[in-house]
């Protein structure tokens, strides 16, 4: 089942297409100016005049569809600061494809003891969106990074939407500025990625490769994904299961409660070696990209 998601960026619009119109013009005016030039240096009496002619205007021309081109097409990626100053500063990284798509925020390190999670989403911030726009976050609550626990000086997961009136440097305030993100951003998707200490499949407390997420409703786009990422693994026990399971103060409930957007957890099981648990992550996330329509290029040697 294709994922069904409303493109919230309007395709119709002529700014849209400035970058494949300039580069179009931008290639035209390349080979007229090719040919110019063999046929100046044929004819060299004329070749200095012709020079100067293009110099004061096709060269304009040029250079100036090529730098309105470049500078609308994939850049590069674009890096932000979110709680500064405080000890939840952290990054967020955009990374925009030069084809008009979908928008799609993922979210890793919100506890720090859930290793394949972070790492999962460094490693996204290297990749190449090539159509629609990611915007990462791998390190979403530092402190618990940094200190290897689960929830560092408190559970930052538990405390979304935020407030903005919170002070800085305190939970509310560093779920606010993340929360922020998801609002600006309008996605198709918000995917957070954790981790449980088992395997759901063994124990109905745990969360181990299961999509957790809090709205019945969203079966059908979660399903879409799951079968696709179930595909790619082959051991029986290590596919990843549905878990509809309500956490109020979760981003995830939040984004879809007040923003409309579906949203999951990719959970993998650490009693699975740190190298697979990464891998289906990965692999959760290429089966939601596809499933939405993010465009993207992995580099050579990663998952």
């Amino acid at each position: 089942m294709k994922l069904q998601v409303k493109n919230r960026t309007r395709l119709a619009d002529p700014a849209q297409r400035a970058p494949e119109t300039a580069l179009v013009c931008a290639e035209v005016c390349r080979k007229r100016l090719q040919q110019g030039l063999r046929f100046a240096v044929k004819n060299q009496k004329q070749k200095s005049a012709f020079i100067k002619a293009v110099s004061a205007s096709a060269g304009r021309v040029l250079f100036l569809l090529l730098a309105l081109a470049h500078s609308s097409q994939a850049a590069p990626v674009e890096k932000t600061v979110l709680s500064k100053g405080t000890v939840y500063q952290t990054a967020c990284y955009t990374l925009r494809g030069a084809e008009v798509g979908p928008t799609v925020v993922v979210i890793g390190g919100m506890h720090g003891d859930e290793t394949a999670g972070y790492l999962a989403a460094r490693q996204l911030v290297n990749w190449r969106i090539t159509k629609g726009t990611l915007v990462v976050i791998p390190d979403g609550n530092p402190p618990a990074i940094k200190s290897k626990t689960r929830e560092g000086k408190g559970n930052l997961n538990r405390c979304f939407p935020g407030r903005a009136d919170a002070k800085p440097g305190t939970l509310a305030r560093a779920a606010y500025e993340l929360f922020q993100v998801v609002e600006k951003s309008r996605p198709a998707l918000l995917l957070t990625l954790h981790e449980s200490r088992d395997f759901h499949a063994n124990n109905p407390a745990r969360y181990g490769q299961t999509f957790t997420y809090d709205f019945k409703e969203l079966w059908p786009v979660m399903n879409a994904a799951l079968e696709r990422a179930n595909q790619s693994i082959k051991t029986p026990k290590h596919k990843f299961l549905h878990l509809i399971r309500p956490f109020e103060t979760c981003p995830t409930y939040q984004a879809w409660a007040r923003l409309h957007v579906p949203s999951t957890s990719i959970e993998t099981s650490r009693t699975l070696p740190l190298k697979t648990r990464l891998l289906y992550q990965t692999l959760a996330l290429r089966a939601f990209f596809d499933e939405a329509g993010l465009g993207y290029e992995i580099p050579r040697g990663k998952p």
